[in-house]
């Protein structure tokens, strides 16, 4: 991946309902003041391309929609949204994520970059 791609990501793993809380603070906090140097520097500060704790804790804020799962073998991840459908007054089976990478981490780091530009289409 390109650095423009990379900061791309991580902006809007960053911005997404699943980053950490404090991010989410550290980001209205800094948005409020109009600093847009700190701004910039606390984006560029995340690494979610190749630091597993940060993103590990996105995977698991991911999990917790509906009854979605998220799979990682090997250089591979899979995220399965099942949620709640009005229409049908069921849970629904939305369609699969399904990502290769040159690691792990890259895989699951594509895979939850597909899955957040996903989650933003859905009427909420």
């Amino acid at each position: 991946m390109e650095q423009k791609e990379i900061i791309a990501g991580n902006r809007l793993i960053a911005n997404s309902p699943f980053a950490s809380i404090a991010i989410i603070e550290d980001l209205k906090t800094y948005g409020e003041s109009g600093d847009k140097v700190a701004i910039q520097c606390l984006y560029n500060s995340r690494k979610y391309h190749e630091d597993w704790n940060s993103l590990m804790s996105v995977i698991e804020n991911i999990e917790c929609v509906g009854y979605t799962y998220v799979e990682i073998v090997n250089k591979n991840c899979t995220i399965q949204p099942i949620v709640y459908s009005k229409e049908v007054d069921s849970m629904e089976h939305k369609s699969k994520i399904m990502e290769n990478g040159e690691s792990k981490i890259n895989a699951a780091y594509k895979a939850v970059i597909k899955f957040i530009t996903w989650y933003n289409t859905q009427s909420k």
